[in-house]
């Protein structure tokens, strides 16, 4: 609040937000109202944070924050199943996030899912991910940006439905000492949603007198233009 005072922070839970390290059950739960206790936003007033830790938020007149609890597709939580339940709160969510992505596409707005662990086969439960996955490709332009984090890399995924590319995910390093230290500043388009660039900042430094320097920005090193799908995917095919 001192040096960003008219800045909002939009969190999402990870894995070490929690009581019990990578777990947690179905809400409501001791954990979510601690957390709802410590946030006063008003993301945490409404039932799906009560019920898993999950919200969204219309943030402009164009664009929508949709935050993921990704922890109920881990398959490191052993407090949650995984996604074939269709009581249980991975399910739930996956079924939240579908009628939330049905909802943005009726408003003719863009959506930016912002979550802890990214979708990865390593990561999520087979059918979480599988149902994950398939949600996106229902929604086609909807989801102008995925952005992640946990494993402390730079990284991008192509996620894949059918063999048909139906959307990106970025990770980004933390800004915890420890593990490769590092934060990035991703730029918007305020008219319609779409990613116009980011810039990664890195520090050398992992104890004492940290100073983070820009590494790179995309547009700059990876040539301009909508950083969508068709975007990415060209990116990673080039690198190859």
């Amino acid at each position: 609040s001192f040096y960003f005072p008219y800045a909002y922070i939009y969190f999402c839970l990870g894995n070490h937000d929690v009581l019990l390290h990578d777990c947690l059950g179905p809400g409501p739960n001791l954990d979510l109202q601690l957390l709802k206790n410590v946030w006063l936003g008003d993301e945490v007033q409404s039932n799906s944070f009560d019920r898993g830790g999950y919200w969204s938020k219309r943030i402009s007149e164009n664009l929508k924050i949709i935050s993921v609890n990704t922890l109920y597709y881990s398959k490191k939580n052993t407090l949650a199943g995984s996604c074939g339940d269709l009581n249980g709160p991975g399910w739930q969510q996956l079924s939240w996030l579908k009628n939330q992505l049905f909802a943005a596409l009726s408003d003719n707005l863009k959506v930016i899912i912002i979550g802890h662990i990214a979708p990865m086969d390593v990561l999520y439960h087979t059918d979480c991910l599988a149902g994950f996955v398939d949600i996106l490709g229902q929604f086609p332009g909807v989801v102008s940006a995925q952005i992640y984090g946990h494993s402390h890399l730079d990284d991008i995924f192509i996620l894949k439905r059918s063999n048909v590319s139906v959307g990106f995910a970025l990770t980004a390093p933390s800004i915890v000492p420890t593990y490769n230290p590092g934060y990035r500043v991703y730029y918007f388009d305020d008219v319609n949603g779409s990613l116009l660039d980011y810039h990664q900042f890195y520090t050398s430094r992992h104890h004492q007198n940290i100073n983070y320097v820009m590494g790179y920005g995309c547009a700059k090193e990876f040539g301009a233009g909508p950083m969508d799908l068709v975007y990415f995917e060209y990116l990673l095919n080039r690198e190859k």
